[in-house]
């Protein structure tokens, strides 16, 4: 048998003269994987069926080469739900944790990190996550700011899928998320991984509302907008601006915010003033959708709707509509790429309620908006018709 496994690790291997049973046990336990360019199925079809209590002690093996192997398998098995239930009652999860922290070995720390988070999104590999006795929260709150941006990327990927559920946010909230996720918005230079601190960020924010009142106690708002201040990819600006909606839920942050001047970076988003050279056309539209979000969000206060009809809110918002007819008239606008016209109709109504808005969106955006009224799609004809009858509305 052990032949055998040799032979599918790719390896040599001579038999010994027989020395015994005692001998031979102790040779057959241990020989250990050395490093070899066999594919990981080779390697799985040596461990055979069953093999995920040897896996999990292997995860945290001394041996450099073994490890390695043993959690490269693991990330490829983790990929199927029938694997990761099979791993999480043979202790993957505290093996991982301490895999995770390995001080010496980069490429250690930067596939345990990766193979939490396929756990994460399973219920029982979150359950035992978030179980004190087995606790993954820690882990990856230290290695958010690891100095490998493999690891911080992978960790921020778990507090994100975390994070989705009351009770991971509850957690990584306790064990000071929040703060360190503000800090992080500064500090992070990688783009793809400040990214995901801003999902984290705004996620935990959503589900919890003592996480939402840290978030503005640290300063989240600021940041966001000191952020925004400087040049940044399509995929920040978007995470940004969304952030930005939830941060605002309270008239005192509405009024922060606007005095920290995050108005004209969202007119110029909207508008389409704010360029991004060689960024898919895709996530530039979800750029803007979500700077309507947030616009949204600012303009119910009375100050953000005065300012946003200054600034040029009503000339940036009326060609969205012009757009969502062109595509009912083409029998193109339904109800998955209706968000963006939803979020400009709330913004145009938020803006009819000023005297001087209500003025301007009679002649520019009202003519566009009548036809839409009558929709085949019920989201655009609901909020549409709202807009109209705020635009059309005489004192």
């Amino acid at each position: 048998m052990h032949q055998v496994i040799r032979k599918r690790q790719g390896l040599t291997w001579t038999p010994e003269q027989p020395k015994g049973f005692a001998a031979n046990g102790n040779h057959l336990v241990g020989v250990a994987v050395r490093a070899a360019p066999f594919p990981t199925d080779q390697l799985g079809l040596a461990y055979g069926d069953r093999a995920q209590g040897k896996l999990v002690q292997q995860v945290t093996a001394p041996d450099e080469a073994l490890r390695r192997k043993a959690l490269e398998y693991v990330c490829e098995k983790l990929r199927s739900a029938r694997e990761v239930a099979s791993f999480v009652p043979a202790g993957i999860v505290p093996a991982l944790n301490k895999s995770a922290e390995h001080r010496s070995d980069t490429l250690t720390s930067t596939l345990a990190t990766a193979a939490l988070l396929p756990l994460a999104k399973d219920l029982r590999g979150r359950e035992q996550m978030l179980n004190p006795a087995s606790s993954s929260v820690p882990v990856v709150l230290r290695l958010a700011c690891d100095s490998s941006p493999h690891v911080r990327r992978n960790s921020v990927a778990v507090i994100l899928e975390l994070g989705k559920f009351a009770e991971g946010a509850r957690q990584l909230i306790a064990g000071g998320c929040v703060k360190l996720l503000v800090r992080r918005c500064v500090e992070e230079d990688e783009p793809q991984t400040l990214v995901a601190v801003l999902g984290a960020l705004r996620t935990v924010m959503d589900v919890n509302q003592e996480g939402l009142d840290e978030g503005i106690e640290e300063g989240a708002i600021a940041t966001i907008v000191q952020l925004l201040d400087v040049r940044q990819p399509a995929e920040v600006c978007e995470q940004a601006y969304l952030a930005i909606a939830t941060l605002t839920v309270g008239g005192d942050e509405k009024t922060a915010a606007l005095k920290l001047g995050i108005m004209p970076h969202m007119l110029a988003m909207i508008g389409g003033t704010n360029d991004f050279p060689n960024e898919d056309p895709a996530v530039v539209d979800r750029v803007c959708t979500a700077a309507l979000a947030g616009l949204m969000s600012l303009t119910i206060a009375d100050e953000c709707k005065m300012e946003a009809v200054r600034l040029g809110g009503v000339r940036a918002l009326a060609p969205i509509a012009k757009s969502a007819l062109a595509s009912e008239r083409r029998g193109q606008l339904s109800y998955a790429n209706s968000t963006q016209f939803a979020n400009a109709t709330k913004c145009i109504a938020n803006l009819a309620e000023h005297p001087m808005g209500r003025s301007k969106l009679k002649s520019t955006a009202l003519p566009n908006l009548k036809p839409l009224a009558v929709a085949k799609e019920p989201i655009v004809q609901k909020h549409t018709q709202i807009a109209v009858e705020k635009v059309e509305w005489m004192p």
